[in-house]
């Protein structure tokens, strides 16, 4: 069944409810995705990474995750173009931006 003003069939609504994810979270995955399925609320669970406001945020987050930047001199932290890293690693994740917030998943 096909979304009709943010409304799913039963199974999905159900879905949704349960998710420890936020609904907006998962309509964000949805309008990523396509038509939405009951399944996809799993994938949405499994591949979601964060929300953040910008590109440069989650490219920020991202690397400091990865502790790249643990011992890197704050001189030379502050001279990184996040701009280039989310060029670079943008191709790992889709994204959305909706409602000012910054969607990102992984690519499953």
């Amino acid at each position: 069944m096909t979304q009709t003003q943010g409304h799913y069939n039963k199974e999905i609504e159900k879905a949704i409810k349960e998710s420890p994810l936020g609904r907006d979270v998962i309509e964000a995955y949805f309008d990523c995705i396509g038509n939405p399925a009951l399944y996809m609320v799993k994938e949405a669970e499994e591949s979601f990474y964060g929300c953040f406001e910008s590109e440069r945020e989650f490219s920020e987050s991202f690397v400091n995750d990865l502790g790249l930047t643990d011992s890197m001199p704050c001189w030379l932290y502050s001279c990184i173009d996040w701009q280039d890293v989310f060029n670079e690693i943008r191709h790992d994740f889709f994204t959305i931006r909706k409602d000012d917030k910054f969607y990102v998943f992984w690519h499953l």
